[in-house]
């Protein structure tokens, strides 16, 4: 298995969930499992290791204020939006991928990336938008302070091959 996290519960004790970055089991911990009754605090019952069940500190890197997330997904064209960070709750891949310590160091390291998107027929109606985008996040907060420019070329993230799957109406690609 890769190197990774897992959310560990001290209680019973065993391993809960593998996470690939540090940040996303610290929110499972705090956004996702709850406390058993007469507890308090979440360190008394939970912890993040590694594959051998060592305690993790939190990686230097990510205490940065300051980030570049990708977010992976497909939404329906009335939802999507070219201006704004497209987070949604079903979005298909969100990771950091570099921490900064100010947010003009961010801003200027966003200049090296591209968001992607392009249009597919849905066989179920409507037009989907998948996309590929770039954001600068405030590490504390989780908003959203910039968006990469985007590709005026239409890309899907997941290949050209993808409308192999036949799961559009038709294979035509196109751009807004």
């Amino acid at each position: 298995m890769n190197k990774g996290f897992w959310t560990y519960d001290k209680l019973v004790p065993q391993r809960i969930e593998w996470f690939d970055q540090y940040f996303k089991a610290e929110a499972a911990i705090r956004n996702v499992y709850g406390l058993p009754d007469g507890y308090t605090f979440r360190e008394d019952v939970y912890d993040i290791t590694d594959e051998d069940g060592n305690h993790i500190d939190k990686p230097e890197e990510e205490k940065k204020p300051y980030c570049i997330s990708i977010v992976r997904g497909e939404l329906p064209e009335e939802i999507f939006s070219e201006e704004k960070a497209n987070f949604h709750a079903d979005e298909e891949q969100y990771n950091r991928i570099a921490y900064f310590d100010t947010k003009e160091d961010a801003l200027a390291a966003l200049e090296n990336y591209k968001s992607i998107r392009c249009n597919h027929a849905s066989h179920i109606g409507g037009d989907l938008i998948a996309y590929e985008q770039y954001v600068i996040e405030d590490v504390n907060t989780g908003e959203p302070l910039g968006i990469a420019l985007w590709d005026p070329t239409p890309k899907d993230y997941r290949g050209e091959g993808y409308q192999d799957y036949d799961i559009y109406t038709s294979g035509k690609v196109w751009l807004r």
